[in-house]
């Protein structure tokens, strides 16, 4: 958020909200071990991983085995898409976009509206040399004065939070740009440490 915060006081003002097409499902096994290969020798590794990529899922008793994808919500997952999308990272970065990603989300920031037009083309050919796409319907460009949501968090330029001193206010953030929690963060938050104190919240 540090990093987006400052991209955005430096004029990136304009932001590609992306989002990618059944990303834990597209993901292809045989590139995967290649690019873990690239750092990882032991073979041994390898098969491991190999057998945890083809390990399949349960559902309403069937075995279902995967040819690609990895398991959403694993433990492992994060780490593999990391693995995965850092070519995409480095692509976009050489081209000069500020790209801030955690996993399958990501978000890049440009100065102008025809930069986040060229940057939505450049990063659909990237990623479809990774067998990857970008969802259509859940990819727009926005502008920080309407916001944007990333990693449960809305970020948008406006009025402030309401202070004591205002004058607070203004020297903490005299851009009025601001980082709230989603209101389904805020519930699940509660939930959470209603569920964890067994007290109403």
């Amino acid at each position: 958020m540090r990093k987006i915060y400052r991209e955005l006081l430096k004029g990136y003002k304009w932001i590609v909200d992306a989002d990618l097409k059944d990303f834990f499902g597209s993901v292809q096994h045989e590139r995967l071990i290649d690019l873990i290969a690239e750092k990882v020798s032991d073979g041994r590794i390898l098969k491991l991983i190999r057998k945890m990529l083809k390990a399949g899922y349960m559902e309403q008793g069937t075995r279902h085995l995967t040819q690609e994808g990895t398991p959403q919500g694993s433990v492992i997952s994060p780490l593999f898409s990391n693995i995965y999308l850092n070519r995409f990272d480095h692509e976009m970065e050489s081209r000069g976009y500020k790209l801030t990603r955690f996993a399958d989300d990501w978000v890049v920031l440009c100065r102008t509206r025809g930069e986040a037009i060229k940057a939505i083309e450049e990063a659909r050919e990237i990623l479809k040399s990774l067998g990857l796409a970008i969802h259509p319907e859940k990819t727009r460009i926005t502008h920080i004065n309407k916001g944007f949501e990333f990693l449960g968090y809305k970020l948008k330029r406006g009025k402030g939070l309401k202070l004591a001193k205002n004058k607070i206010r203004k020297k903490m953030n005299s851009s009025n740009i601001y980082a709230l929690p989603k209101e389904e963060s805020i519930k699940r938050f509660k939930a959470t440490i209603k569920e964890r104190t067994k007290r109403r919240i």
